[in-house]
Formats: C-alpha cells, structure tokens, sequence
C-alpha cells in the first residue's frame, strides 16, 4: 500500500458530546426498558433525606435534615424504653415464683417493685426483682451495695461486716457466726 501524505486533510466537523455514559443519541426500545430496570443505581440503600427550619436567628434560617434511618433509630428507642418495663414485669414475676419467703412478704415486695417501676428505678428494681432479685430489699447501701431490708431499711445480719471503709453499716464486732455446710 502506498504512503499517503496528509497534507490536503481537512477536519470534519465533529458531533457534540454527550455527557457522561451516553454514547448514542437515542435509545432503542429495548435499550431504553433494560435502562430502567437493571440499572446500577449505587451501591446500599439511600434514605431521602427530610428537612424542617429548627429556629431562626436574624434573617437566617437554620435547617435541620433528618433521614428516614433517624427517625427510626428514634422509634427503636422509644420501643425498648416501653420493653423495659414488660421485662422489668416478666422479671419480677419469675423471681416472685421461684421465692421462698412467706406470701405477705412477696406480696410486698411485688408492691414495692411495682412503685418502683411507676418511678423508674431500673437499679433498685434489678436488686429487688431481676435475676438474682431479692424480693425483701427495700433499697441499698450508697458505698458497698448492701441489701437493705425491713421498715427501718438496715442490712441482714449475715451480711455485716462488709468491711468496706467509709460504709454507715460497717460495724466490727468480735462475734462471727460461722456458716455450716450441710
């Protein structure tokens, strides 16, 4: 084949771009079904996103964008807030049954787990009625976490002395009962 020279070569006129992604001008049918239904649209699932003014200050207005994912996080955990009390409920009642006080006693202490639920005391209630719940306590040492139990809220006698310094229930006495294993 012969060597050609380009010195007479004029440029054509090109077509415009078409952006991005875009090599033809129009789709075909097919092209354009297959478009909408298999197309890649990024990778996970994106929230639209939700906007309200919060507050203004001056002539500014402050935006606040919140997800549909917030909201629902928000919806969570309001709905475990409301579980706890179910469980807090369901607890009480195993620990009611598998008691061996007298029933007056666990009467009381139902009571007493129940106004404590009213009031929301997720600790003291967890000592009364959870898992290893002890249906007798009526609230707990500040320093070493004792039981307390009775009218007068005092710790059992088997517990003391705790011998944690600084504990108000921390009395020394020489006295020791000793525990016998049967």
């Amino acid at each position: 084949m012969a060597k050609q020279s380009f010195k007479f070569f004029t440029p054509r006129d090109k077509p415009k771009k078409r952006g991005p992604r875009k090599h033809k001008k129009s789709l075909n049918k097919a092209e354009k079904r297959q478009k909408s239904q298999k197309r890649y649209k990024g990778q996970g699932w994106h929230c639209p996103k939700i906007s309200y003014i919060v507050g203004m200050k001056g002539n500014k207005m402050k935006a606040k964008e919140i997800t549909i994912q917030d909201t629902l996080k928000e919806e969570i955990k309001n709905l475990k807030e409301e579980a706890k009390v179910f469980n807090a409920y369901k607890k009480l009642i195993l620990t009611a049954a598998k008691s061996e006080y007298d029933s007056t006693d666990v009467v009381k202490g139902l009571k007493f787990a129940a106004k404590l639920i009213k009031e929301k005391k997720w600790a003291l209630l967890e000592k009364v009625g959870g898992t290893s719940g002890d249906l007798m306590a009526r609230g707990e040492c500040s320093k070493c976490g004792i039981n307390l139990v009775g009218e007068d809220p005092a710790p059992r006698n088997f517990t003391l002395p705790c011998l944690i310094q600084g504990c108000i229930y921390n009395i020394k006495t020489n006295e020791r009962e000793e525990i016998q294993w049967v």
